[in-house]
């Protein structure tokens, strides 16, 4: 299998047929810099937590338009090497974690076209690298936190 390959750094299986879930042994891949699985769109299932656990020097993570589902884990705060997130045009749902506003390093914030729910969080304020932050059609209430412009 191709979980063998330890010293993998970039996995990158875009535009594929690929079905099913992301297997959890990509968790032993503790090399990876950029996981791209874009316009995967008969893969299924959520981001195993295995990901969040292991692959911590993960720099970018592109998962968009495939058809991933579930919430976004709190896990995602471990990953605080993360320059690109990347989960677009998916079917991801529930709140934004306040975890988000632990990837210091974060650059790019794409959760776009998804149907995340609820609140945006006030720690998406101490991103002070991001650039970038699309947020746009989700089913995001309340109001704009002030933390975002400090």
């Amino acid at each position: 299998p191709v979980f063998q390959i330890q010293s993998l750094k970039r996995f990158s299986m875009s535009w594929n047929l690929w079905t099913g879930p992301i297997p959890s042994e990509i968790g032993l891949l503790t090399d990876l810099d950029l996981i791209d699985l874009n316009n995967v769109q008969r893969m299924t299932g959520t981001i195993p937590e295995e990901l969040f656990d292991s692959c911590t020097k993960l720099t970018s993570l592109e998962i968009s338009s495939s058809n991933f589902q579930g919430t976004l884990s709190t896990g995602v705060g471990r990953l605080t090497d993360l320059m690109t997130l990347s989960l677009s045009l998916n079917n991801f749902d529930g709140q934004l974690p306040s975890e988000l506003g632990l990837l210091s390093n974060l650059i790019n914030l794409e959760l776009l076209d998804n149907d995340f729910s609820g609140t945006i969080p006030s720690e998406l304020g101490n991103l002070g690298e991001l650039q970038s932050l699309d947020l746009s059609n989700n089913a995001l209430t309340g109001s704009i936190p002030p933390e975002l412009f400090l």
